[in-house]
């Protein structure tokens, strides 16, 4: 979090969600931190919410930066490059060397710039994640990859 405070996030608002995690110790750090590091502009998402209501937040976000090591929330970082959005991942977690090698256009969080976080992804870019996104989940191929199994 320290790194991304030490970039110029304007008015953005920080939206972590933290409803997954159970860990009691863990919450209160993040919590800690992201209000010491942005203030009001901290956002924590505590409860789950409705999916409808989630999906509207979701398609407010232009840059979605995840830092976790494992492969978590991959639904939603398909979601959001499906939507165009400009994605950010560890490159310890293992979504970020299978994402560059469906092709998809991802970023390293690591190596973060401030040029990187305010220029969007070209159209051409929104097109071909959406379309890699498309053609890797179709339900003829998740059936595929079942019965291969």
């Amino acid at each position: 979090m320290s790194k991304i405070a030490a970039l110029n996030l304007g008015t953005r608002k920080i939206y972590v969600p933290l409803s997954y995690s159970c860990i009691k110790r863990y919450v209160r750090c993040v919590l800690y931190g992201g209000r010491k590091l942005f203030g009001n502009r901290f956002c924590p998402l505590l409860d789950f919410m409705p999916l409808r209501e989630y999906n509207k937040l979701q398609m407010s976000i232009s840059v979605a930066l995840y830092g976790n090591w494992r492969q978590e929330a991959v639904g939603n970082i398909l979601v959001f490059l499906f939507m165009g959005t400009k994605v950010f991942l560890s490159k310890r977690n293992p979504v970020y060397e299978w994402a560059l090698s469906h092709g998809l256009k991802v970023f390293e969080l690591e190596g973060i710039t401030q040029e990187q976080l305010d220029t969007p992804l070209t159209a051409s870019e929104k097109i071909s994640n959406r379309e890699i996104v498309k053609n890797s989940f179709t339900k003829e191929r998740l059936l595929k990859l079942i019965r291969d199994l």
